[in-house]
């Protein structure tokens, strides 16, 4: 038998999806508790305020990321500790969507304190050494930003490609073609950078 979830537990549960489905601003606290089955006024005693309640929500997702991230370092210049880590990434964005779809939202209607919390989530990705994957080392950031948003947009996206491939883009036979895609794409990159074949 699951234990049941605490009270905080399920209101996070619920604000992910309602912030990673509607935005910040269109979603109400009414609407987190309704849906968690409290009255508004006790949301006050497990989060501050509206503010307070969507940061624990980005809080708690990008705490999924940091730890794959934190991989980075460990595997530069090595073709196939970048690449176990870059399925690691795509795993993680598959096994934790809203993130995509809170960084996305982050990005459209950014905030400061989202700001801060979304650079230090990927600042360092941007300081791996110059030598890490043997590109030029102007190219990185951009090879960077493209890796994360081919993760970020793929998920993000899905419910648009949906009808036009025939199949639901975020189920496990498609996650199995998106994660051997990106793994192709990085090999390719690196192996053309490095002059492997």
């Amino acid at each position: 038998m699951r234990a049941k979830r605490s009270t905080p537990d399920r209101v996070l549960d619920v604000a992910e999806n309602l912030f990673a489905t509607k935005g910040y601003e269109a979603t109400s606290l009414n609407d987190i508790a309704d849906q968690v089955g409290i009255r508004t006024p006790s949301l006050y005693n497990h989060f501050k305020n509206k503010e307070a309640l969507y940061h624990a929500v980005l809080d708690r997702l990008m705490a999924q990321l940091r730890p794959v991230i934190a991989l980075a370092p460990a595997v530069q210049n090595d073709l196939q500790g970048i690449l176990q880590w870059a399925e690691k990434m795509v795993e993680c964005y598959f096994d934790h969507p809203n993130l995509a779809r809170l960084l996305q939202h982050a990005a459209l209607a950014p905030t400061p304190a989202v700001r801060k919390r979304v650079h230090a989530l990927l600042t360092p990705l941007f300081e791996l050494p110059d030598d890490a994957s043997g590109m030029p080392p102007i190219l990185q950031p951009w090879a960077v930003m493209s890796f994360n948003n081919v993760l970020v947009s793929y998920i993000t996206l899905a419910p648009l490609y949906h009808d036009l491939i025939g199949t639901d883009p975020l189920g496990e036979d498609a996650r199995a073609h998106h994660v051997q895609t990106v793994l192709e794409l990085v090999g390719a990159m690196l192996s053309k950078q490095t002059g492997e074949r």
